[in-house]
């Protein structure tokens, strides 16, 4: 009989990287179920469920879903885990949800703690989480490996991009910037340049994000606040001719590449990010553009070499196209993801 893969999502988790991988998967033909549980009940039924298969089922346990790994040990499953990164980088690093009197800490850094040391291997998005996740939670490294965040491809169905005609024809300059409002966002720098560049009629910016404090208003800055399907994602990033990074100089970048990096790749691109963490080795590698983390007037300085340099946006959009078919398309991230799970079988 073949292996069935059961990949077991909590069923309020809509953003999980997962579901790359599971789509990826059914591409090629492996035989996997996704299953959507809401609490301890529906996944008692459902491991019954997987019990009464013949053949062999591998059972993983999506990002974000944590709690689902923990559950599962105590109902004699122990899951794969594609973590993606622990809930604490989530909650508290970047938000710093801490909880009354730190019981939010305590809550997530146990939670990790038991999801990690209680699954039977732990997937997370790069090399350098495995040892800081290691140390932190006391995982031994040879249970710990990584496959790259990507893009679940299936959202953005696109024919072949014309990679010809994207230099921007009209002496203005179209900037996206999308993203949650979190710390490491940097969101008030971006809205800093907006009122630095409000005059300037080479730069319009859209900003697309999940929540504002106050209400923002600027000229040359078009806001969109809430949710937004994939089709008008989808429209923006095709009908901009930048695409912003993280602008702050965050821990988080040192561990993990932003959502928004991967959409600029496969869309072919120019990205502009701070220069720290894990992007300033791809600023070096001149697959992005860079400026100083956190400095307004360096930000705008890149910006401003940009529109004189406008050739070089098509340049680095189409290198950076490249090197996302290349290391992190669905299809390569797919077969690494297989290959894990694969070797990890009992």
């Amino acid at each position: 009989m073949k292996n069935k893969i059961i990949f077991i999502n909590l069923k309020n988790n809509k953003y999980t990287r997962t579901r790359n991988y599971y789509n990826g998967l059914k591409k090629i033909g492996v035989e996997c179920t996704w299953c959507d549980v809401d609490g301890f009940i529906e996944l008692l039924i459902l491991f019954r469920e997987i019990r009464s298969f013949q053949g062999k089922t591998t059972v993983v346990v999506t990002s974000r879903s944590q709690l689902l790994s923990i559950y599962g040990f105590f109902l004699g499953f122990r899951v794969i885990l594609d973590a993606g990164l622990p809930l604490w980088d989530g909650v508290i690093t970047s938000r710093r949800s801490f909880g009354f009197m730190g019981w939010g800490l305590i809550k997530v850094y146990f939670t990790d703690f038991l999801s990690f040391q209680l699954s039977r291997h732990v997937i997370f998005e790069t090399n350098i989480q495995l040892s800081r996740v290691s140390k932190m939670f006391l995982v031994k490294k040879q249970k710990l490996s990584y496959v790259l965040l990507g893009v679940d491809e299936n959202r953005f169905l696109i024919e072949k991009i014309d990679r010809t005609t994207r230099v921007p024809s009209n002496n203005t300059l179209k900037i996206l910037f999308r993203g949650g409002n979190q710390i490491e966002s940097g969101i008030s720098i971006l809205v800093e340049a907006c009122k630095l560049l409000k005059n300037d009629k080479r730069f319009t910016f859209t900003l697309v994000t999940n929540s504002l404090e106050q209400q923002i208003k600027i000229a040359n800055l078009d806001l969109v606040v809430g949710h937004i399907d994939d089709d008008l994602v989808k429209e923006l990033i095709l009908n901009s001719d930048l695409i912003l990074g993280q602008l702050l100089n965050h821990k988080r970048l040192s561990i993990a590449i932003p959502h928004k990096f991967y959409e600029a790749a496969y869309f072919s691109k120019p990205y502009l990010t701070a220069d720290y963490g894990l992007m300033k080795d791809l600023v070096n590698k001149n697959l992005v553009f860079g400026f100083e983390a956190g400095e307004v007037q360096s930000f705008v300085g890149s910006l401003n070499v940009l529109f004189e340099k406008r050739n070089e946006l098509l340049v680095y959009g189409n290198r950076l196209g490249d090197w996302y078919r290349q290391n992190s398309s669905q299809s390569v991230l797919t077969e690494n993801f297989y290959k894990i799970i694969s070797s990890t079988r009992k």
